[in-house]
């Protein structure tokens, strides 16, 4: 029984995820929300160049 109440709860964890990515604006994955250095949050849609990683990952 445990099983089956692990797997119906994922599915809703997965469910709820996906719901919020759709709100943020995103279609599919990867998608990255991040910190601006402005305090705002802001969004990635899709895979980011080395470069723009560089950008996203630099410290504050």
């Amino acid at each position: 029984m445990d099983y089956f109440t692990s797997q119906i709860d994922a599915e809703s964890d997965r469910s709820q995820v996906m719901s919020d990515m759709q709100e943020l604006g995103f279609g599919g994955t990867p998608a990255i929300v991040f910190k601006s250095a402005h305090g705002t949050v802001d969004t990635f849609p899709g895979l980011p160049s080395d470069a723009q990683m560089e950008v996203l990952l630099r410290p504050k």
